[in-house]
């Protein structure tokens, strides 16, 4: 197979904003699996132009659509919220567990607030506020704040957490292509931000590819 896969790391929105991201980084593989997947969309796109989905930066065929069959599967990336029920249940659990009082993280956010409403701007604040943390045994705090916990917070969230999440269907969290048990993830459109569940070498890249335009050539959609 060569050297193994990276882990993926994602970018900053998708981190933050995105929806859910494959354990590996698809590599010098990327170009391949990103023009092969552009042309299934384009494909499909030219079959069904009214189930297309289209963006601004992901060029004409892009963004691709939802589609299934026998062989593979395809989604847009998913603009919306979770239509599962987990993220009602993780909100539920949030406001029923709170930090304690005299946690670092509740004190932390608590003088980050009685900053901002004394009207300090951000520079001064974020110097204020390493201060601040170092001074409370956290140095790193500034820059990561939100896992800081010593309250026992967080190990019952990674407890809760571990049995718990989105349902396979959910279109937040399902992969937007799949073929077998190879899945990719891309952060919204073709081409950006992707990743994949396992590694792939190229051979088999191209036999799925390959395995996918022979199913549209059949004609064979189900769903």
């Amino acid at each position: 197979m060569g050297n193994p896969a990276a882990p993926y790391e994602p970018e900053m929105g998708q981190a933050l904003f995105g929806n859910a991201t494959g354990s590996f980084d698809l590599g010098a593989a990327e170009g391949l699996v990103a023009n092969e997947l552009y042309a299934l969309s384009e494909t499909l796109g030219k079959r069904d132009p009214k189930a297309q989905s289209h963006g601004a930066l992901g060029g004409e065929w892009g963004y691709g659509q939802d589609f299934a069959n026998e062989t593979f599967e395809m989604h847009p990336y998913w603009w919306g919220d979770c239509d599962c029920g987990y993220d009602e249940l993780e909100s539920a659990w949030s406001e029923a567990h709170q930090h304690k009082p005299d946690c670092f993280n509740t004190r932390y956010h608590a003088e980050r607030e009685r900053l901002r409403a004394a009207g300090t701007d951000w520079p001064e604040s974020d110097s204020h506020m390493t201060v601040w943390a170092k001074s409370n045994g956290f140095p790193e705090a500034p820059y990561g704040e939100a896992v800081f916990c010593d309250c026992g917070h967080d190990a019952l969230w990674q407890d809760w957490a571990s049995q718990h999440g989105h349902e396979p269907t959910c279109s937040e969290a399902r992969p937007n292509f799949r073929c077998g048990d190879v899945e990719v993830r891309w952060y919204k459109y073709i081409g950006r931000g992707m990743s994949m569940n396992r590694e792939v070498a190229r051979t088999e890249w191209r036999e799925i590819f390959s395995r996918c335009a022979g199913s549209l050539a059949a004609d064979t959609p189900v769903g």
